[in-house]
């Protein structure tokens, strides 16, 4: 018994302290350091490490450490409780545009169902990023009957590009470079009229946090960040979507894989030029990626951060929004139901 108490007052002092200083750190900064942000993007499972702890060194009576814990603890619980909290929403007067945005994965060996999941939401809009390379160029011809207006990325832009799929005609589409040095990430833009006005609609698939290229499309990125992250050239693609956002004049909806958590630094940036959707109208941490695709030994971990987001202008009120089921990607699905004001 000793023994583990020792071990016990070893870890959670450490633990304690380690978080502590990361909460002083965050909020005293005015950037962000790579490796500040990095363990901030983990901050909720983090926070549950924290609860964890409390159990054993309640049931010991270890009371120093408890009090170690609860500064950290009463910090997370103030910054996560009201996620799990009801919002009041959007009232229905008016028409509603249901959308949907999803990394399909280029490894997605399962896009029948995603088809079948497509159907069975009705969304009136979706926003699709990295669709398998052959899939789609011509159509999707099983959507057809539901989408009769699709948007695909040309194969020379990217290989496994992004996609529009909507029940109202697509006109002006054009893409735009989000980074002059990296020619793959381009910015799906189109408008489409619902109900006599006009909405632009932003497809978005943003670098990934990294100072290095993956060895390959499919390797593990969770397992290289700690080592190289950096959120410098994600940061810059952000920037550059906020100015052409800044000169949109007509009501907007920006969705998909933006790489980024709501604990970003700079994610009050956009929050404070877009509405989050799902903070809007979804309940709890909302997390998409990574999802386990394959049974292995981390199979049972759910998806840890919340990377793919559903953003509007402040045209539309947030009736519902929710994160969907897995269909072969390392994502999961987000939708929304928003009412135009």
């Amino acid at each position: 018994m000793r023994i583990l108490k020792k071990a016990l007052m070893v870890l959670t002092s450490s633990y304690a302290l380690a978080l502590t200083v990361y909460f002083i750190v965050r909020f005293s900064l005015p950037t962000m350091d790579p490796w500040v942000e990095f363990i901030g993007d983990f901050l909720p499972w983090e926070i549950l490490g924290l609860l964890i702890l409390l159990a054993p060194n309640l049931l010991l009576g270890c009371w120093w450490q408890v009090m170690l814990l609860i500064p950290a603890t009463v910090a997370g619980i103030v910054l996560y409780a009201p996620y799990f909290i009801p919002t009041s929403p959007a009232p229905l007067g008016n028409p509603a545009l249901r959308v949907a945005a999803f990394n399909v994965s280029c490894q997605n060996m399962q896009l029948a169902k995603v088809e079948e999941w497509l159907r069975q939401l009705d969304p009136d809009v979706v926003f699709l990023q990295e669709l398998p390379e052959s899939y789609g160029i011509a159509g999707i011809a099983a959507l057809a009957g539901v989408y009769r207006y699709q948007l695909r990325e040309p194969p020379q832009l990217r290989t496994c590009g992004n996609m529009l799929l909507s029940r109202y005609p697509i006109r002006d589409f054009k893409y735009v470079r989000l980074d002059p040095s990296i020619t793959a990430y381009w910015l799906q833009h189109a408008t489409i009229e619902v109900n006599q006005r006009v909405v632009s609609l932003y497809n978005v698939h943003l670098v990934k946090p990294l100072n290095v290229r993956l060895p390959r499309a499919d390797a593990p990125a969770l397992l290289w960040m700690p080592v190289h992250y950096d959120q410098t050239e994600r940061n810059q693609q952000i920037e550059r979507l906020l100015r052409i956002l800044a000169e949109e004049k007509l009501p907007f909806i920006v969705a998909g894989d933006f790489n980024m958590t709501d604990r970003s630094g700079i994610y009050r940036r956009v929050a404070t030029q877009m509405h989050d959707a799902f903070r809007a109208a979804g309940a709890g941490i909302g997390a998409t990626w990574p999802v386990q695709r394959r049974a292995t030994l981390l199979g049972w971990l759910p998806p840890l951060l919340r990377i793919d987001y559903i953003w509007t202008s402040s045209d539309f009120a947030v009736r519902t929004a929710a994160v969907g089921p897995q269909l072969g990607s390392d994502h999961l699905p987000v939708y929304a139901t928003l009412i135009s004001k």
